[in-house]
């Protein structure tokens, strides 16, 4: 599945939050379509100011204007997982209905 990254976006990765710098090492656009199988690389600063390289079933996009418990949430994009949201603050999946 290909998913839209912009650089700049905040995302969520499995080393924690951070920012998109750059796709495929490149800034040349400001959105890419990315997806594992043509092995995209999305370049992310994390909080802590190191820059890790991830496919991109490894970034998880914020959905915006949602939250769960107070938290964000950001969209859960694995299809063998039942949830839609996934809240990293909480450690928890989640359904809309149990959204704020």
């Amino acid at each position: 599945m290909k998913s839209v990254f912009k650089i700049g976006e905040v995302v969520w990765t499995i080393s924690g939050w951070g920012k998109v710098v750059d796709i495929n090492r490149s800034t040349t656009y400001s959105e890419y379509a990315c997806c594992d199988r043509f092995e995209d690389l999305i370049g992310v600063e994390l909080e802590s100011g190191e820059r890790k390289e991830y496919a991109p079933s490894s970034v998880w996009q914020i959905a915006q204007d949602r939250f769960y418990k107070e938290e964000s949430v950001v969209w859960e994009h694995d299809d063998e997982i039942d949830y839609p949201f996934y809240c990293p603050a909480l450690d928890e999946n989640c359904y809309y209905c149990e959204l704020d």
